[in-house]
């Protein structure tokens, strides 16, 4: 039976690409961070909430990380979606809490 705990940010860190992004598939994660299955993780848009869990996942996934703490393939962590400001162009939760007047985070939004 899976597990949800619902959380203002991820809890641990985040393993991701050198440039900060997510890799685009659990097998590049894992490649890259030689760690297992267990330690890999996809974040997912679920109907408007973002959802870490599982690296199986594969609807509305934005992209996949590993941590140094192994996951038990039931738990998940879904951000508070009252707390969540989502870019709609990466359609990722804005770390700076910025969203510009067209719903973009600061790394999206075009700058004249």
């Amino acid at each position: 039976m899976s597990q949800f705990y619902q959380v203002d940010d991820f809890p641990f860190d985040q393993i991701r690409t050198p440039d900060g992004g997510f890799f685009a598939t659990a097998a590049q994660a894992a490649s890259a961070t030689g760690l297992s299955d267990r330690h890999l993780w996809a974040i997912a848009d679920h109907d408007g909430t973002i959802t870490y869990g599982p690296a199986t996942s594969w609807v509305n996934v934005y992209g996949y990380f590993a941590t140094a703490e192994a996951h038990d393939g039931r738990t998940y962590y879904a951000e508070d979606p009252s707390q969540t400001a989502v870019c709609s162009e990466c359609g990722i939760r804005c770390e700076s809490g910025f969203i510009d007047d067209d719903g973009r985070c600061d790394e999206c939004s075009p700058w004249d």
